[in-house]
């Protein structure tokens, strides 16, 4: 090789080392100038992201509370409906037991109704055995009466007979 070749490639690659370093001096200078610019957007980007993401979590936490209040509601329903049934349940037993221990109001009823129909009718009993005493007292008078008549009636007729002889 001689030395003119020697000094062209030389030059050539001396200019094509001066072109690279150009070359990728522009190159990091645009990328750093981009870089500053979109530090601020990607800076807005994710705080917009950001946003949007707790947005997103917080309408999930308020539709969850939406929810959980829809059930707590049909819970507190259930509750006030069994709570009655368990009033119901209580005031029924209470009755059942007044009728097993004869307390209730019917059953004290009943037996004030019977006891007075026994009272009216040992009261009626008694009256009917007094009636039948007088009864049976007149019935002794009379036939003591019609005894003693038959004689008083017999003693003219045996006076006619006597006078008659």
């Amino acid at each position: 090789m001689n030395l003119v070749e020697i000094i062209g490639a030389w030059v050539l690659s001396s200019l094509a080392i001066v072109g690279l370093l150009f070359f990728g001096a522009g190159y990091w200078m645009s990328q750093y100038s981009d870089g500053l610019h979109k530090k601020g957007t990607d800076k807005l980007d994710s705080d917009t992201t950001l946003l949007n993401y707790f947005k997103e979590k917080n309408e999930g936490y308020a539709q969850a509370v939406v929810d959980l209040q829809k059930q707590i509601a049909d819970l507190n329903s259930k509750i006030a409906v069994l709570s009655a049934t368990i009033v119901e349940r209580d005031k029924q037993l209470s009755d059942y037991k007044a009728i097993f221990t004869g307390t209730d109001t019917g059953t004290k009823t009943f037996q004030a109704t019977m006891l007075q129909s026994v009272k009216d009718r040992e009261n009626f009993q008694e009256k009917t055995a007094e009636i039948l005493e007088s009864i049976v007292e007149r019935l002794e008078v009379l036939s003591t009466g019609q005894a003693d008549a038959k004689e008083h009636a017999a003693l003219p007729v045996n006076i006619t007979a006597q006078l008659t002889q």
